[in-house]
């Protein structure tokens, strides 16, 4: 039996599977308790047959490609099935900065190491209802040329290109 080590034991390949979100991430540093949690929540992902995760976006989003969905994950990483949306459903999304922060400026975060931003998220706005939603990407202050703001810059990005992708595609058909 393949063994993987945790912070307070071992576990089996099934339950590495699972608890490293299909070998995606580690889980060596992760307790008992984490690693129970995600396993939970991974299983009430699976029970939803409407919606199966076939990409994510670190632990922001995931992704059904083949349904055309995606999911917030929570703060505290866990799904919640009142939070699936369809990408068809998203009018608008932008990365915001507080303070704001320019386009041009989140391109070239450079040189101004005194510049700290308080937070860093991606909001969408929703078709139907007028409906809003906040990806928060970062929500303790940090310096523009930090490498944890480059980071997080970098999850915002590519969570907003997901969902540029899917607006130009729902515009060729």
């Amino acid at each position: 039996m393949i063994k993987f080590r945790y912070s307070d034991g071992h576990i089996c390949k099934d339950c590495y599977k699972a608890a490293s979100r299909n070998f995606t991430e580690t889980v060596r540093e992760k307790s008992l308790e984490d690693i129970s949690s995600i396993i939970d929540n991974s299983m009430r992902v699976s029970l939803d047959e409407d919606f199966q995760v076939s990409a994510k976006i670190g632990n922001f989003i995931l992704i059904d490609k083949k349904r055309g969905k995606f999911s917030i994950v929570s703060r505290k990483n866990d799904f919640d099935i009142s939070r699936i949306y369809r990408f068809d459903d998203v009018k608008h999304h932008e990365i915001i900065t507080i303070p704001k922060l320019s386009a041009e400026e989140l391109k070239l975060p450079t040189g101004n190491s005194d510049k700290i931003i308080k937070s860093l998220s991606v909001k969408l706005a929703f078709n139907s209802d007028g409906k809003k939603e906040e990806i928060v990407v970062a929500s303790t202050p940090m310096r523009l040329n930090s490498r944890a703001f480059k980071m997080s810059l970098d999850f915002a990005n590519r969570i907003s290109a997901e969902f540029d992708k899917h607006v130009s595609a729902n515009n060729v058909s």
